[in-house]
């Protein structure tokens, strides 16, 4: 009698457990094909191989500059960042003050070549250059910046002079000059933790200034 009813159930239950199958299948697939769904997804949030666009940021103690620029331009070709670069190497050098002078003259000398850093340094520590004396000061106002090649630029600037700064007899007096810098470029790695940060590879071939009337 059991082997007869065990003969009746069991066609059911094979039934049964081939459908319960067939569902855990389709289960299978179907979470199969939404774990695929939500990879692809993922992956397209990271687009880390194709960058769009380029945003090149400076900052300094006067001025915010932004630049955006195209993955394939040449920076070094870039004459709204040449100038910028071309504003900050005339303000460091001819601005005067014990205050920052480390600071800028590091900075000089890293976009500078050696003779003109060196012909800086001579009519700084002339014996009759204002630079020599304690209470000279001079601040740097940039006028205008003319473009006359790649690699040559003219910078109009003014300058405000302090005579005996910090005494009863101080004096000032204003100025306009001209600047001229013949530039070069050179290929460097860009380390954008230093402290004298020098994307283009500026280098400062040549530097004359005059005064204007």
């Amino acid at each position: 009698m059991a082997d007869k009813e065990i003969e009746l159930i069991s066609p059911v239950a094979y039934k049964a457990a081939m459908v319960n199958n067939v569902l855990l299948q389709r289960v299978i697939v179907a979470l199969l094909g939404i774990v695929l769904i939500l990879g692809i997804v993922i992956i397209s949030l990271f687009p880390l191989k194709d960058t769009k666009v380029k945003v090149v940021e400076f900052v300094d103690g006067t001025s915010n500059f932004v630049r955006v620029i195209e993955p394939n331009q040449n920076i070094q070709s870039d004459s709204l960042l040449i100038n910028y670069f071309v504003k900050k190497y005339v303000v460091d050098r001819e601005t005067w003050n014990k205050v920052d002078e480390q600071i800028r003259y590091e900075y000089i000398k890293s976009v500078s070549n050696e003779k003109t850093w060196n012909d800086m340094i001579a009519i700084f520590t002339h014996s009759k250059s204002p630079y020599a004396k304690n209470d000279f000061k001079r601040a740097i106002k940039i006028l205008r910046v003319s473009e006359l090649s790649h690699n040559i630029r003219q910078v109009e600037f003014e300058t405000n002079d302090t005579y005996g700064a910090g005494t009863t007899s101080q004096k000032q007096s204003k100025g306009y000059w001209v600047a001229t810098l013949k530039m070069s470029f050179k290929t460097r790695d860009v380390n954008y933790e230093d402290k004298d940060f020098n994307p283009l590879g500026l280098i400062v071939e040549e530097y004359s200034i005059a005064q204007r009337k």
